[in-house]
């Protein structure tokens, strides 16, 4: 069998309040051969390997705990995470297969687990990455009290997992965008992405500087991280306003992002590129006042037509004197004018009603 598999682990330790995640003791740990932080498989299509590792109880209270597979997602610099039990696997969380998925333990008991990574024929070449998950069940008789509510504390340890598939490797990725945008904050933000088959390791900062001061007035540090295959990443920050000098200014934004191979097998990152992109943009701490004087000017220019409207209608109206008998619907009928408009302009309120010998404007007919 063409396959090696480097037997390490780590515990990475979430314990879940509904779907709030709080890290605290757990009660129960994962023991896995020479203590050391991951497992590496190296295995060819349609092939496995296996492993194992201990689950220990180390309370003084019986335990029953189930084990998944979970794909690897991006996360914040510095932590590993994966997928929830609830949802879809599509490499290495679904290729993980366990002897057993659900274990109980006593106080105290350790437990020998094995498990294999089986993987598909015809599966791509690639790193691909994910996680061993042991999670605690539900116990209805453990609840905790948090906000008036009851809540049922469910822990999870997830392990990394790393697969590397012989074959051609591609060491690609974009940097798709670097922008600026003045409804939340403002602030700058950068998009990065993996297109090849490695996990991509990327880090850098991002200089603003004052252009009519020439210098840089704020750095902000884009931390070690990691983006697995497919994986994108947006990583935004709020620009300073308190180092912000002048009232309006143009800035420049200068982003300069390593971006590496990493091996899994020693963690190091290899095949470095820096990259670099600028971006210009202006900072105008007048900008409410500016929509403010504009609606201010909008509304005054809608009273300022109205208002010529009226007096041209009137200017071009004409003089009637009401008849005997005469009503405003039978002048508005012999005038071809809607009687609304009669009375609009002559300023008659309900019940609209005009007196013999009355001197009143008819508004300009529109034939």
């Amino acid at each position: 069998m063409q396959s090696t598999v480097k037997k390490t682990a780590t515990i990475l330790t979430f314990c879940l309040l509904s779907f709030t995640q709080l890290a605290f003791f757990c009660g129960f740990a994962i023991l896995t051969p020479n203590s050391t932080t991951n497992y590496n498989f190296e295995i060819y299509p349609g092939q496995s390997d296996k492993a194992s590792f201990q689950l220990y109880n180390d309370s003084d209270n019986p335990i029953s705990v189930n084990l998944y597979g979970a794909d690897a997602i991006p996360a914040s610099p510095g932590v590993f995470a994966a997928k929830s039990a609830q949802q879809q696997e599509l490499t290495v969380g679904k290729w993980l297969q366990f002897s057993s998925k659900n274990v109980n333990l006593n106080p105290q008991e350790k437990k020998e687990v094995e498990f294999q990574m089986v993987v598909p024929d015809k599966t791509p070449p690639g790193t691909y990455a994910g996680a061993i998950a042991v999670e605690t069940q539900k116990n209805e008789n453990e609840k905790t009290q948090t906000a008036g509510m009851s809540l049922v504390p469910i822990i999870r340890t997830i392990v990394p997992v790393y697969l590397k598939i012989p074959g051609t490797e591609k060491n690609a990725y974009e940097w798709s965008g670097f922008s600026y945008d003045t409804k939340n904050g403002p602030e700058l933000s950068v998009e990065v992405k993996n297109t090849g088959n490695t996990i991509i390791g990327y880090q850098g900062e991002i200089d603003i500087q004052d252009l009519s001061l020439n210098q840089i007035v704020q750095t902000q540090q884009i931390d070690k991280s990691q983006l697995y295959q497919n994986d994108d990443r947006t990583f935004s920050f709020k620009i300073d306003r308190s180092k912000i000098k002048s009232i309006v200014n143009k800035y420049k934004a200068t982003a300069n992002i390593t971006f590496s191979q990493i091996d899994i097998k020693t963690g190091q990152n290899t095949t470095q590129e820096n990259l670099n992109k600028k971006l210009e943009f202006e900072i105008d701490d007048f900008e409410i006042v500016y929509i403010i004087i504009g609606s201010f000017l909008a509304v005054t220019a809608i009273l300022i037509t109205i208002i010529i409207h009226k007096k041209t209608v009137k200017k071009n109206a004409k003089t009637y004197t009401v008849a005997e008998n005469e009503t405003i619907e039978m002048i508005a009928q012999k005038e071809k004018v809607p009687w609304k408009k009669i009375a609009r302009l002559n300023k008659l309120h309900a019940p609209y009603s005009v007196k013999t010998g009355q001197n009143i404007l008819i508004p300009k007919s529109k034939k």
